[in-house]
C-alpha cells in the first residue's frame, strides 16, 4: 500500500494472554477471566475479512516497522487519526 493511502488509525481491541509459568501454579483469581484491553495507534498496510496490519513506525520513504496484526472481532473502537 502507498504511504500517502496507509490511514493513521487508533484501535482497542481485546488480547489473549498467558501467565507464561513454567510447571504447576494456583489458579490466577487476581486476573479473572478476561481479556486484556490494549490501545495502539499506527498505520493501517493492509486489511482482509479477518484483520488488519497495523505499523507502529513508517519512514518518509514509507518503509514499516513494527507491525501487528489484529483480528477484528477483537476491536472494540477504532477511530481514524490526522497525522
Amino acid at each position: 500500500m502507498p504511504a500517502k493511502k496507509m490511514p493513521l488509525v487508533y484501535l482497542e481491541w481485546e488480547d489473549h494472554w498467558s501467565l507464561g509459568e513454567a510447571g504447576w501454579i494456583e489458579a490466577p483469581t487476581e486476573y479473572g477471566i478476561r481479556p486484556l484491553i490494549c490501545a495502539s495507534v499506527g498505520w493501517v498496510v493492509g486489511e482482509d475479512k479477518k484483520g488488519l496490519m497495523l505499523a507502529a513506525n513508517r519512514s518518509g520513504a514509507g518503509d514499516i516497522g513494527q507491525c501487528t496484526y489484529v483480528l477484528k472481532y477483537c476491536i472494540k473502537k477504532r477511530r481514524r487519526l490526522k497525522p
